[in-house]
């Protein structure tokens, strides 16, 4: 099992934008090992006789001369988010800053 140092559990809480207590910090740095181990498992499981999966549902549903239906217009979405609407489009605070770069 690899173990993460509290240097790197820091810096991934910090890449995930996780403002992490102690006691969460203790517990991820537990679980986190395990899940890495698994996903190294599933990483080691040889596919290469199995065919990819094209559809897991099938598409009956669908008929090309039926457009489909949308929730709410434009002018309807800009109604619910004033005043964060501007030139056709939602305003959404910004993911990526420049903090903690």
């Amino acid at each position: 099992m690899t173990q993460l140092t509290p240097a790197e559990l820091d810096h991934l809480s910090n890449l995930a934008r996780l403002d992490l207590s102690a006691e969460e910090k203790s517990r991820l740095g537990q679980q986190l090992p395990e899940i890495l181990d698994f996903v190294d498992q599933l990483q080691r499981v040889k596919l290469d006789s199995q065919s990819p999966t094209k559809r897991v549902v099938e598409l009956n549903d669908l008929r090309a001369d039926e457009p489909a239906q949308t929730g709410l217009t434009i002018e309807q979405i800009a109604a619910l988010a004033r005043p964060d609407f501007h030139d056709g489009q939602v305003v959404v605070p910004a993911v990526f800053g420049e903090e903690n770069a």
